[in-house]
């Protein structure tokens, strides 16, 4: 029986690599084809009923991953995905020889009616499918964990930053309602990938025409799939278009490069606003910060997120450059689009997983917005508003005046608004009902 993993030993001596194998979703997956395939040529009387018996019980095996041992193969090959093709082949064939005592082909029995053009590039897309489901439920959870810190820091006023400079006030609160609206819009994206990629080209065999496969095989073969799966997969109207461009697979890897830009900046603000200068924020002390200076706490979960962004952003390339390196009917480089992608949605999946914990344990520093609320740049544009532009830009020169002969340096929150007031340049209330935070940041000042 050794020779049926002939073509598999020749791939793994030719593709020498120990990393990139396929997840168990694909290889699920492979199977899953592998079985829509099998059931409608016995439908359609292509196969004897024992050795569809026999196939049809090592497929729900590999489905279920008995077979995953064998599939130490990286999907960085080339051959358009066909070792992976012919591992699948290879195994189904072996063991239901086994169960016969007879031989089954693995091309003429495990690949009937099927090509590696039309296979692979349907696992992948079923493959997209699963992962889908599970990162729109991750940046929901995510999504949410925003959402709520938006309410708790409702009424911590702060000055915003512009070009890393004191700018206008704003809260907390607004500053993670708009983390939450960027990270709504990735939810509303990523649950679109599906749409992108339901459509597949298996029953097209080599190069979309459906060479050697029956009609009423290509006609059923696809809503077979469906019903294995429980996906909303659909044959595509052009099956020479869907095996020849990859284009789909790079609008879906942008918009994962989007989702990862988006978790870069808010773990970057993260970052920032619980560094030792800011103090704004208290991250959870998650592990050792250093291992030379006692007591020193990292933030290692943005961290973590923002390494896991910089790879989706970098595999982006990798998907965009394989695309467009296809050749008149066939792209010799879909498993590496694929694994790519499969690699993104993990990375992003465990991100926002992260990093929603991180955000429902972060506290806000107190100290730090108690001296806020009167920063001297808070109180100066609040006071424009009182005041006007020009005066109140003359008046905050004039108390860095006062500051320079009272030999005073440095910022001390409070005393601009002790200035104004006892300067006579501004009344109590006025002030406080400027520096209100629902004043400061209502629509219409």
């Amino acid at each position: 029986m050794t020779d049926f993993f002939e073509e598999l030993t020749k791939a793994k001596k030719n593709f020498p690599l120990n990393f990139a194998y396929p997840p168990r979703e694909f290889i699920e997956s492979l199977f899953q084809v592998k079985l829509a395939a099998l059931r409608v040529n016995f439908k359609l009387s292509f196969l004897e009923k024992p050795v569809f018996e026999a196939m049809e019980g090592i497929i729900l095996k590999g489905i279920k991953g008995d077979y995953d041992k064998f599939f130490d193969l990286t999907m960085i090959q080339g051959g358009a995905g066909t070792s992976l093709n012919m591992a699948a082949n290879e195994i189904i064939a072996r063991f239901s020889s086994e169960i016969l005592n007879e031989k089954v082909s693995p091309y003429e029995h495990a690949n009937l009616h099927q090509s590696t053009n039309d296979v692979i590039p349907t696992a992948v897309k079923i493959t997209l499918m699963k992962y889908a489901k599970k990162l729109e439920e991750a940046i929901l959870k995510l999504l949410r964990s925003l959402e709520k810190r938006e309410k708790d820091f409702d009424k911590l006023v702060k000055p915003g930053l512009t070009q890393m400079m004191y700018a206008v006030p704003v809260t907390l609160g607004r500053e993670f309602s708009a983390y939450a609206s960027a990270i709504s819009r990735d939810r509303w994206r990523i649950f679109k990938i599906i749409e992108r990629v339901k459509e597949v080209n298996l029953g097209g065999t080599a190069i979309g025409t459906g060479f050697k496969a029956p009609k009423k095989y290509i006609f059923n073969v696809v809503n077979e799939l469906k019903s294995i799966t429980g996906l909303p997969v659909a044959r595509a109207e052009n099956l020479v278009d869907a095996t020849q461009n990859a284009d789909v697979f790079v609008e879906v890897s942008g918009i994962l490069s989007a989702c990862a830009s988006n978790l870069f900046k808010i773990s970057g603000d993260l970052r920032f606003l619980s560094s030792s200068p800011v103090n704004q924020l208290i991250l959870e002390k998650v592990q050792t910060g250093s291992s030379i200076m006692p007591g020193k706490v990292n933030p290692v979960i943005p961290e973590f997120v923002q390494s896991c962004a910089i790879k989706v952003q970098a595999n982006h390339n990798i998907v965009q450059t394989s695309a467009s390196l296809g050749n008149l009917e066939l792209n010799p480089f879909l498993p590496l689009i694929g694994y790519a992608l499969f690699e993104d949605f993990s990375l992003l999946e465990k991100s926002c997983e992260k990093l929603s914990e991180c955000i429902d344990n972060l506290k806000p520093n107190f100290e730090t917005f108690n001296s806020l609320k009167t920063n001297d740049y808070v109180v100066l544009f609040a006071y424009s508003t009182i005041a006007g532009y020009e005066k109140a830009r003359d008046v905050f020169l004039d108390f860095g005046k006062e500051r320079k002969k009272e030999k005073e340096t440095g910022s001390a929150d409070g005393m601009f608004y002790k200035y104004l007031l006892e300067s006579g340049l501004a009344e109590k209330e006025d002030l406080d009902k400027a520096l209100n935070p629902e004043n400061l940041l209502k629509m219409g000042f």
